[in-house]
């Protein structure tokens, strides 16, 4: 009687070759059983391989991701060295934009409408100053959505995704913020200012009314400002693209945003102090953002020089 078995050194069975599939990545290949032998020719169980984990994809997505993020790994990052300079020159003219229009805006107690209606009313350059403070946010959140955009490239970074909306909210809630405080307010507090006597405490309602308006917008802008400021900060940190001092200093500024705006929602603006500590804490970490961005397309632009032109393609 024949068996198909092969009999080795003293009658012990001839261990055959084993295959390995990777089922998910699409490979399979041979891989012969390296075992040595000991004494008497039996295996050698110190020097015997574990047996080979089956990786199993069963979804055509995960099959796809899989293949994507392994593209992403051995592919070169697209050179964004221009895209970064600009981002930090928006977030340098942001800042010079938003310090200059609020060095004319006036009205050192805005908590008293009453108080403040006659440095309103007669402030020649309101709408000049409310549109360069507009154009100044714009430019910093701008900036901010560059960042945010090479993390989301790099790292593929949830935080980074949910950071650039929050920020898409806080300019567009800012634009109808200086909407309402750049004319609205002005024209009610000429209204309040010029009415005779008998008809100013109405004049002060309607003047109230639309601060109440303004009140709302400026503190859901300053809020999604600050939920910006703290998503990209968990961006930097776990995206590991920029410094992780980047990431921890968005933090305390985004915070204290978050603190200002929520403020400012519920009771008015009878602690400005505290929005404007946090604006300048803002002020600061956007132009630390903005070196960051400036050193990162330099290093860009330097592998790009001296990188061959078959790396480039």
């Amino acid at each position: 009687m024949t068996t198909s078995t092969q009999i080795g050194f003293i009658g012990q069975p001839e261990v055959a070759s084993h295959q390995v599939r990777m089922q998910g990545l699409g490979v399979a290949r041979e891989i012969p059983n390296r075992q040595g032998t000991g004494d008497f020719g039996q295996p050698d169980l110190k020097t015997r391989p574990a047996a080979a984990p089956r990786v199993r994809f069963y979804s055509k997505a995960c099959r796809a991701g899989a293949s994507s993020g392994i593209r992403r790994m051995t592919s070169n990052p697209p050179n964004r060295s221009n895209e970064l300079r600009l981002a930090a020159i928006l977030s340098a003219v942001g800042i010079v934009l938003l310090v200059t229009g609020s060095r004319f805006h006036g009205g050192a107690q805005p908590q008293d409408l009453q108080a403040v209606s006659t440095d309103y009313a007669a402030n020649p350059h309101w709408h000049l100053v409310h549109l360069l403070q507009f154009l100044g946010l714009f430019a910093m959140l701008a900036g901010q959505m560059s960042l945010l955009s090479l993390i989301r490239e790099r790292s593929d970074s949830s935080f980074a995704w949910v950071a650039t909306f929050a920020a898409v909210v806080a300019a567009c809630t800012y634009a109808a913020n200086q909407a309402v405080d750049g004319a609205a307010i002005q024209y009610v507090s000429q209204a309040f200012v010029a009415a005779p006597e008998p008809e100013r405490a109405t004049a002060l309602r309607i003047a109230e009314a639309v601060r109440h308006v303004e009140q709302g917008l400026s503190g859901l802008a300053v809020f999604s400002w600050g939920l910006a400021l703290l998503l990209a900060g968990a961006a930097i940190l776990l995206g590991r693209v920029f410094p992780l001092w980047l990431g921890w200093g968005a933090l305390l500024p985004g915070a204290a945003q978050l603190a200002s705006g929520i403020s400012i929602y519920f009771v008015g603006f009878e602690h400005h102090r505290l929005g404007v500590l946090a604006s300048l804490l803002c002020l600061v970490w956007t132009a630390a953002a903005a070196i960051s961005m400036w050193r990162e397309a330099r290093a860009q632009s330097l592998v790009e020089r001296l990188s061959p032109k078959s790396d480039r393609s």
